[in-house]
């Protein structure tokens, strides 16, 4: 409950101008990426807290968010990965991360831009017509695949093949 109360007051300070972020701006404990392509078929969350690694006096991770290129925020714990799905807005979405720089200070919104495109996984099927594989003469593979989409074969012998 405290933690989505800071939550909610950090919401009403994301506006932070950049000088007033210098842990942010000069920090190497933030790897946050500037795009995201994930390929789901239904539904799927990513870890962000993970963006984040303190090291030493670094204030700790309390929460944070994701607001959508329509605004819609979702609230995040310091450990609970956001969620998403194939109908998820896709677009520039802002990341903020909510840290406790401790002393009794209000809590500091560090805050990132992250493109975000959902692929959808591939459809494609396929029919075993010959299983040679009690003889030497191979294993044949008749696929129906989705049109524009290329598939790349990977049997495990260091060989592919499409």
């Amino acid at each position: 409950m405290f933690v989505r109360v800071i939550i909610s007051a950090l919401l009403l300070v994301l506006a932070i101008p950049a000088w007033a972020q210098p842990f942010c701006n000069n920090s190497n404990n933030f790897d946050v990426p500037d795009a995201l392509e994930p390929c789901i078929s239904g539904s799927g969350s990513i870890d962000w807290f993970d963006w984040y690694t303190p090291t030493g006096g670094d204030p700790a991770l309390l929460g944070g968010g994701w607001i959508s290129p329509g605004g819609d925020t979702t609230q995040l714990g310091p450990d609970e990965p956001f969620p998403f799905n194939t109908s998820t807005e896709e677009g520039t979405w802002e990341v903020f991360f909510a840290l406790d720089e401790g002393g009794g200070n209000d809590p500091d919104a560090c805050t990132f831009e992250v493109d975000l495109t959902i692929l959808s996984a591939p459809g494609a099927s396929f029919d075993v017509v010959e299983d040679g594989i009690c003889g030497s003469e191979g294993i044949e593979f008749d696929l129906t695949p989705v049109p524009g989409q290329t598939y790349s074969w990977n049997f495990g012998v260091a060989t592919n093949s499409s």
